[in-house]
C-alpha cells in the first residue's frame, strides 16, 4: 500500500474533490511560499472545481454514478475524463450518495409543499439537473429502480460571477438539457439567472463572493424564501473560508429564518414562532489534520497555494456538531459520519456488491484511511427536518472518530 507522501506527484485524493468555493484573504500562498495576489488565490481555489467535476466524470464513467450531466461540465467535453485511482472513484460515489439521501428526502418531504435547497459554492455541480429532471428522462434509481418524482423545489446555487456565468452558458448551449427544461433562461438582475425544470421546479443561480453573504448583509437572494423549509449545503467549500466567515454565512441564512430568536436557547423559546421556520445544514468536509496523514494532506494542499482555515477549528466531528449547534443557531440537533462509517452502514449490501463489481478495491486499508478523513456532518432547527431526517437519527451512533 502506497503511503501518503511517498508520490513524486501526489494523487488528488490527497486533496479534497469539491465544487468551487471560497478563497480565505490573506491565508494562501504560492508553490515557492511567497504571498499570491487575491485574484491568483480565488484562481487556485475556482481550480479545484476542476477536479472535482473530473472525478465525477470518473466514477460516472467507471458505472459507479449515474450523470448523463457530468460529461458537459467536466473540462472541455473533447473526451473521457482521466481515470481517477479506485479509491477516488469510491470515495467520490460514497459521498454522492450521503449527500443525495439527506437532500432527496429533504426534496420528497410534506408533499407538494414547496421545499428550498440552497448549495454553497455550487460550481460545476449537477445535482440539481441530474435529480430534478429524471422523471422526465424516465431514469430509474440504480438502487431502488423507481422513478421519484420531486415537486415545488427551489433550489439556489451561489457561487462567483464567473463560475454562474459559465453554467448558464452550458445550460444554454447543450441541447441535451435544453430538451428537459420547462423553459428559458430568465436574468433576473447581472447576479442571478433561473431556470424552470417543470413540475414547479426552479434552479436558480446567483453570482455572488459568499462572503458578501453575511450575518448583517443587505445582499438579497432573487427567489429565496426564509419562510420555506430551507437545506443548506456545502460540499467543502465552507473549509476555504476563514472560521469566523463560514459562520457568518450560514448565520445569514438563519438569521432570515430565526430572526432575534435565533440565539435564544430551547427552553427560552415562543412554541408558536419556532414552529414555523425549519433550517437545515449538510457539510462535507475533511477532519483530523494532525495525524500523520491529516498532515500530509495539509501539506501537500499548501504546496498548491491552498489552506482550509477551517480545519483547525474544526478538526473532527464533534467539531463540527458544536459550530452548528452553538454557532450557527441549530439546537435541536447536530450529528455526523466518517465517509468510512457511511459508507459501512448507509449503502445496502446488494449496491455495494454492485460498486464492487463495477470497480474493485485491492487497497482497502487505504480506502479506510482516506474515508476516515472526511466527515458529513448535520445540523437542523425545525420540526420539518426532524421527521425528514428520522432515518439518519436511528442509523447506528458513529464510532470513535
Amino acid at each position: 500500500m502506497p503511503v501518503p507522501g511517498e508520490y513524486d506527484n501526489p494523487p488528488s485524493y490527497l486533496y479534497p474533490p469539491r465544487p468551487s468555493g471560497m478563497p480565505a484573504p490573506g491565508t494562501y500562498t504560492t508553490q515557492s511560499g511567497s504571498p499570491s495576489t487575491p485574484s491568483q488565490r480565488i484562481a487556485t481555489v475556482q481550480g479545484t472545481d476542476t477536479d472535482a467535476a473530473l472525478s465525477r466524470l470518473s466514477a460516472v464513467e467507471v458505472g459507479l454514478l449515474d450523470d448523463r450531466f457530468a460529461q458537459f461540465f467536466a473540462g472541455d467535453g473533447g473526451g473521457p475524463a482521466p481515470r481517477r485511482l479506485p479509491i477516488i472513484n469510491r470515495g467520490t460515489y460514497t459521498r454522492t450518495k450521503a449527500l443525495d439521501k439527506m437532500i432527496e428526502a429533504v426534496m420528497a418531504a410534506d408533499g407538494a409543499s414547496p421545499r428550498q435547497i440552497v448549495s454553497l459554492g455550487a460550481g460545476t455541480d449537477t445535482r440539481a439537473l441530474r435529480v430534478l429532471t429524471r422523471r422526465k428522462k424516465k431514469e430509474r434509481h440504480l438502487e431502488t429502480g423507481d422513478v421519484p418524482s420531486f415537486t415545488n423545489v427551489i433550489y439556489h446555487e451561489i457561487d462567483f460571477p464567473r463560475i454562474s456565468e459559465r453554467k448558464r452558458a452550458i445550460v444554454q448551449a447543450v441541447p441535451e438539457i435544453q430538451a428537459l427544461l420547462a423553459g428559458p433562461v430568465t436574468q433576473h438582475s447581472p447576479m442571478t439567472w433561473s431556470v424552470d425544470l417543470g413540475d414547479g421546479n426552479v434552479l436558480y443561480s446567483h453570482g455572488h463572493d459568499l462572503r458578501e453573504l453575511k450575518e448583517a448583509s443587505d445582499v438579497v437572494l432573487h427567489g429565496y424564501q426564509s419562510s420555506l423549509p430551507t437545506l443548506i449545503v456545502s460540499e467543502c467549500c465552507l473549509c476555504y473560508l476563514q472560521p469566523d466567515e463560514a459562520v457568518s454565512v450560514l448565520r445569514y441564512f438563519t438569521k432570515a429564518a430565526f430572526g432575534s430568536a435565533l440565539d435564544s436557547q430551547p427552553s427560552q423559546r415562543d412554541p408558536v414562532v419556532s414552529a414555523t421556520p425549519s433550517v437545515g445544514v449538510v457539510l462535507y468536509e475533511p477532519i483530523h489534520p494532525n495525524d500523520s496523514f491529516g498532515r500530509t494532506m495539509v501539506s501537500n494542499l499548501a504546496a498548491r497555494g491552498i489552506e482550509m482555515p477551517t480545519l483547525a477549528a474544526c478538526p473532527d466531528g464533534p467539531s463540527q456538531d458544536a459550530r452548528l449547534t452553538k454557532q450557527v443557531g441549530l439546537h435541536d440537533r447536530a450529528d455526523h459520519r466518517t465517509i468510512a462509517q457511511i459508507w459501512d452502514a448507509w449503502v445496502p449490501e446488494a449496491e455495494k456488491a454492485r460498486v464492487n463489481a463495477m470497480e474493485g478495491l485491492d487497497e482497502v486499508e487505504e480506502w479506510k484511511l482516506l474515508a476516515s478523513h472526511y466527515v458529513v456532518a448535520w445540523g437542523y432547527r425545525g420540526g420539518f427536518f426532524k421527521s425528514v431526517w428520522n432515518q439518519l437519527e436511528a442509523a447506528p451512533e458513529p464510532m470513535e472518530d
